[in-house]
C-alpha cells in the first residue's frame, strides 16, 4: 500500500526544509563564508594595587596639563593675512620642574595644501602677561616646535606658562584654483596641539 502524504505533511516538510536552509545561510553568514576563526591566548591573574594616600599628601614628580578652548575658525579667503588667535595655559600641578615641548599635529584626512598655507606664530609674553611680539612657528603642516621657536622648554613645579598662538592664512592665493568644480568648496584641516614632557622621576 502506497503511503499517502497529506497537504499538511507536505507543508511541514517544506517548512522544515526552509528552516534548515535558513539556519545554513545564517551559519554561512556568521562564519563569513569560510572566514578565518579567531583564536585566543591569555595571561591570566593580573592584579594591580595602590595604597590610598592621604588627601594632604602632595605627590612627587610633575603633572603637566594644557587648558583652553580649541580653535574652530573659518578663514576669509578673500583677504590677505586673515588670522585667528588662541590663549592657552600650560600648568605643572606637580612640585617638580620638568622639560616640555609642544606642536601642532594634523589629523588624517586634512587638506595638505591648506595646512601648508596656514602659518603658526607664538606670542612673546612679558612678565605682565602681555604679548609684545610674535615668533615664527612654521606652518600647521610643518610646525616648528614651541621650545625651538620660543626658547622656553622648562616649567617649574606649581607654575603656569601662558601659550599665545595665532594661525594666519597669509596668502589665500596658495589655495586658489581655476577648476570650477573646486572653487567655493570648503577645505578643512584638523590638528591637535600636543604637549609632551619628561617624567622627572627615574623609574628604572
Amino acid at each position: 500500500m502506497k503511503p499517502t502524504t497529506s497537504t499538511s505533511d507536505r507543508d511541514r516538510r517544506k517548512k522544515k526544509l526552509w528552516v534548515v536552509l535558513g539556519v545554513g545561510l545564517l551559519a554561512a553568514a556568521v562564519a563569513g563564508g569560510g572566514a578565518l576563526s579567531t583564536l585566543f591566548t591569555t595571561i591570566s591573574g593580573n592584579e594591580f594595587r595602590a595604597a590610598v594616600p592621604n588627601t594632604e599628601d602632595v605627590p612627587e614628580g610633575a603633572l603637566v596639563r594644557i587648558t583652553g578652548a580649541a580653535i574652530d575658525h573659518e578663514f576669509d579667503s578673500s583677504t590677505f593675512n586673515h588670522l585667528v588667535r588662541a590663549s592657552w595655559v600650560l600648568e605643572n600641578h606637580g612640585p617638580t620642574a620638568t622639560t616640555f615641548d609642544g606642536h601642532f599635529r594634523t589629523v588624517s584626512g586634512s587638506d595638505e595644501t591648506l595646512a601648508a598655507a596656514l602659518l603658526v606664530q607664538y606670542g612673546e609674553v612679558d612678565p605682565d602677561g602681555e604679548v609684545v611680539g610674535w615668533i615664527d612657528g612654521g606652518t600647521v603642516a610643518d610646525p616648528t616646535p614651541f621650545a625651538e621657536a620660543t626658547g622656553i622648554d622648562t616649567i617649574n613645579g606649581q607654575t603656569q606658562i601662558p601659550i599665545e598662538v595665532r594661525v594666519v592664512l597669509e596668502d589665500p592665493g596658495v589655495i586658489a584654483s581655476n577648476d570650477d568644480d573646486l572653487i567655493g568648496e570648503m577645505i578643512r584641516v584638523a590638528a591637535d596641539f600636543t604637549v609632551s614632557y619628561l617624567d622627572p622621576i627615574n623609574r628604572a
